[in-house]
């Protein structure tokens, strides 16, 4: 009588804290002091709830990056449509005109020089569209990066753009490391360099290197560089750039003045 009673106070206690466990309370488990089945039955109750609400935890936090990852998608792809319509609405007004000869635009070879510049820029505007899917493949790739290795690949591909504006680039980074995936980071510099080049007068500057902790771009810009305002105006660039930054948590900062600009990056 003894053994049954505690049989049916067993499955009793079964019945009420899986009927909890049904309804996901953390806190719940059952007590097993016995070495016997039933306390065996209890323990592997209790180990396949644990592994249950672990693998919801985990559900959970993979379905949270996919959102804030297609929230960070639509939130590009709108930024880029306003980059891309621009251009084109730019493009289609100068062919208009020269269609038609209009004005100074009746000087065509000129003006079909700025077509030809307009139409790479949004060649260059589809390959960074294009490029923002791959921050889907640039998360926990995280490495210790030599910065000066990756910048001297980026340096050497902008050198000509560079040498046909004369600008100076002044480089004295030494052996610092930054933490960051190795991709993700050449990609950053590649945006920042391009626009330093890009937006720079002729004759200008571009100074890069450490200071208290952060790793530096500053360059001479021109007075109408408004592209480069850290607002929703800003270039595609720099947006790729910020969501790069965000999603390897690296804090940075973007200091402009009238004839300056500069972006600097925590590396600590």
């Amino acid at each position: 009588l003894i053994y049954s009673k505690s049989i049916k106070n067993n499955i009793d206690e079964i019945k009420n804290v899986t009927d909890q466990m049904m309804q996901l309370d953390k806190n719940v488990s059952l007590v097993h002091n016995s070495d016997d089945e039933v306390g065996d039955l209890k323990k592997q109750i209790n180990e396949l709830y644990f592994t249950l609400l672990k693998s919801i935890d985990d559900l959970e936090l993979k379905n949270k990056e996919i959102l804030e990852l297609e929230k960070l998608k639509y939130e590009f792809l709108k930024a880029a449509s306003h980059e891309l319509k621009t251009p084109l609405a730019s493009l289609r007004i100068i062919l208009e005109n020269m269609m038609y000869n209009v004005g100074k635009y009746k000087e065509r070879d000129v003006y079909l020089g700025q077509c030809v510049d307009i139409v790479d820029d949004l060649s260059k505007n589809i390959s960074q569209i294009l490029s923002i899917y791959s921050i889907d493949h640039l998360k926990n790739d995280e490495e210790d990066v030599i910065i000066k290795d990756v910048l001297k690949e980026v340096l050497n591909k902008y050198e000509l753009l560079a040498y046909q504006k004369n600008i100076v680039i002044n480089n004295k980074v030494g052996l610092e490391h930054l933490y960051i995936g190795r991709n993700a980071f050449s990609v950053i510099l590649s945006n920042l360099i391009s626009n330093a080049i890009k937006y720079n007068c002729d004759y200008g500057r571009i100074d890069i290197g450490i200071k208290e902790n952060c790793f530096y771009i500053e360059n001479t810009c021109q007075e109408n560089h408004m592209e480069l305002k850290k607002d929703t105006s800003h270039g595609l660039g720099l947006y790729i750039v910020g969501n790069l930054l965000n999603n390897y948590q690296i804090d940075y900062q973007i200091i402009q003045t009238k004839t300056t600009y500069l972006f600097k990056m925590k590396i600590q």
